[in-house]
């Protein structure tokens, strides 16, 4: 028996499921296709054996949106609110916190002294 659908959606990522979501809510009878082994395209999370969560992509949602307040029950979701910035273990063992310049500029010149990245890259960022 072959099934049929009135629409195929290729791909899972964060445009796919919101076409996928919207048109099943409208009826529709929708097929989405996937050739990876999770969904979320690039906006995904993977747990390592250990329990580990790693964020891929870029994770900010801007809650503003008139489109996602449509879309997503934010009571729901237990979203959390985190300070911009990255917590970076050296090869060492020892960490270093990189803060966000625009947030705190202060931070601009701890980052020159910083072990992470090149004195090229940092030129660069500071254009």
């Amino acid at each position: 028996m072959t099934e049929e659908y009135p629409t195929i959606i290729i791909g899972a990522g964060i445009a796919g499921l919101a076409c996928a979501n919207w048109l099943h809510r409208a009826g529709r009878s929708v097929l989405l296709l996937e050739a990876a082994d999770g969904v979320g395209g690039r906006v995904r999370t993977d747990v390592t054996p250990d329990g580990f969560r790693l964020d891929r992509g870029f994770q900010i949602l801007l809650t503003d949106y008139p489109e996602a307040r449509r879309m997503f029950d934010y009571g729901s979701l237990q979203l959390k609110a985190y300070e911009s910035g990255a917590v970076i273990r050296l090869a060492t063992g020892k960490e270093t916190v990189l803060e966000n310049p625009m947030h705190v500029p202060l931070a601009a010149f701890a980052a020159l002294g910083s072990p992470i990245g090149t004195l090229k890259d940092k030129v660069l960022i500071a254009k």
